[in-house]
């Protein structure tokens, strides 16, 4: 452990050494086994310039010399009859030598005051930098944490033992797999790309995508939404396990990262993003592991900021009995209104779901029969749901 009282040591240039040696490594080893990228740590502001006042003077020999020729002028010899010791008396000078002890007084008084203001003053600056110290020594922390497990990480895939290096090759060829199918049965890129339009706005509505609130798409896959988002110059970034589709994002020069959804949203500082998205994700995950995304999304989300989430509508009897089982990697459907809740349950609001992508239907619904046919069978086949981070607190 590092003595940071030492003055010898150098903490703050030392922490910068240590972050630039371990950028080095992470660099180096973004084009083989990318992780979780590293939390940021905040710039930590100059220190507030700490100084007392000067001593004030209280002028107590004024004061003293005062009150003693108050007390002259209204003293009277006990020689002189009581009844004549008025005539003695010297009041006109006795005032005058109080109102003057009460004008010294006066002055300390103001000069105490304002000596008193500037101590406040300057704890408070003290006090604002020493908060701002403490965060940055914790977000340090948070970023020496995240990166020794990388280099751990690292260390411990340098020899990769035989059969990691035939799970690694079968890895790849499913995600390969993976990006086939997606070509195949979720629809052309610009196809998707014109269907996830329907989003913006309510990334307009909450700022999201601007400076200092980017958006984080979720199982990013080919990047269709990246790609809309950045055409409409909204900052944004993605995260994917799947090695092909990160691929396909790098060619098209978007901003990813090959990783766990979950494990990198926990490396992230809370209050950091603008939006979440996730399109067709929450179908592969199973209950535990899917309340636990919609609790990293609340945290990572700034106040104000939305979440947005779309996924096949099992509502629509094709979708939930058939459709859905396309895909060999959906666990189950999610029911729209229940995915509502659990979202609720994390403290979102201002939740709506929208119904998305209705079917083209064979026949006249012109009766109240068919018409309800038309809604099981040919209904919208996704939904979307869309909430937002509570602006206070």
């Amino acid at each position: 452990m590092i003595e940071t009282t030492n003055p010898e040591i150098d903490v703050t240039e030392l922490m910068k050494r240590v972050r630039a040696e371990a950028s080095k490594i992470v660099d180096r080893s973004r084009g083989t086994a990318a992780g979780p990228a590293l939390p940021a740590i905040p710039a930590l502001p100059p220190a507030p310039a700490i100084w007392i006042p000067r001593a004030g003077n209280p002028k107590k020999e004024r004061l003293d010399e005062l009150l003693r020729s108050a007390r002259e002028k209204i003293e009277v010899s006990s020689i002189i009859p009581k009844f004549l010791r008025g005539l003695f008396r010297k009041q006109g000078g006795y005032n005058r030598s109080v109102l003057d002890s009460l004008s010294v007084l006066a002055k300390s008084n103001f000069e105490l005051n304002k000596k008193v203001q500037e101590i406040s003053t300057c704890l408070e600056q003290l006090n604002g930098w020493l908060l701002a110290l403490a965060q940055h020594r914790e977000a340090e922390a948070n970023w020496m944490t995240a990166a020794s497990s990388r280099i751990a990480g690292m260390a411990a895939n340098e020899v990769e033992p035989a059969h990691e290096v035939g799970d690694k090759e079968s890895r790849r060829a499913l995600d390969s797999f993976y990006l086939l199918f997606e070509n195949r049965f979720r629809g052309s890129f610009t196809e998707i790309k014109k269907r996830l339009g329907f989003y913006l706005p309510f990334l307009t509505s909450a700022n999201a995508g601007t400076p200092g609130r980017p958006v984080l798409d979720l199982g990013c896959g080919r990047g269709e939404w990246l790609e809309l988002l950045k055409e409409n110059k909204l900052e944004a970034h993605g995260v994917d396990m799947n090695s092909a589709m990160i691929a396909q994002c790098q060619e098209h020069a978007l901003e990813v990262i090959q990783a766990d959804a979950i494990e990198y949203m926990r490396s992230l500082p809370a209050n950091s993003h603008g939006g979440v998205t996730g399109f067709h994700i929450i179908e592969h995950l199973p209950f535990e592991t899917l309340m636990e995304l919609f609790g990293e999304t609340h945290r990572i989300l700034v106040p104000g900021g939305v979440a947005i989430f779309e996924s096949p509508n099992c509502k629509n009897l094709v979708v939930g009995a058939t459709n859905f089982n396309i895909d060999p990697t959906h666990r189950r459907p999610v029911f729209p209104e229940t995915a509502e809740l659990m979202l609720q349950s994390h403290g979102f609001e201002g939740l709506q779901i929208e119904y998305l992508a209705p079917d083209e239907v064979p026949f006249d619904d012109s009766t109240r029969e068919l018409a309800i046919l038309k809604k099981k069978l040919y209904g919208p086949q996704d939904f979307g749901i869309i909430a937002y981070k509570p602006k206070r607190g």
